[in-house]
């Protein structure tokens, strides 16, 4: 989130985190629920292990074909 002022001066920024189990739309009932504070928190945590280690690996074939499909409007 950032906030400007007249003429572009950023006077703020922050990042807002917000975490929650991905279920696809077209299996979804409702909007995604946020996880609970616990679950955040190691979400989060796993997030920055794997930006500080660089080992972020590949997502598997089934997860990359649904990406591309959604991404193309196939979904």
């Amino acid at each position: 989130m950032s906030l400007y002022r007249e003429r572009g001066e950023r006077l703020h920024e922050e990042t807002v985190t917000v975490t929650a189990r991905w279920i696809e739309p077209r299996l979804r009932r409702g909007p995604l629920r946020r996880y609970q504070v616990d679950a955040e928190r190691r979400t989060l945590a796993l997030l920055d292990e794997l930006l500080e280690t660089g080992r972020a690996s590949q997502p598997a074939e089934t997860v990359r074909r649904r990406l591309t499909l959604a991404k193309d409007g196939g979904m």
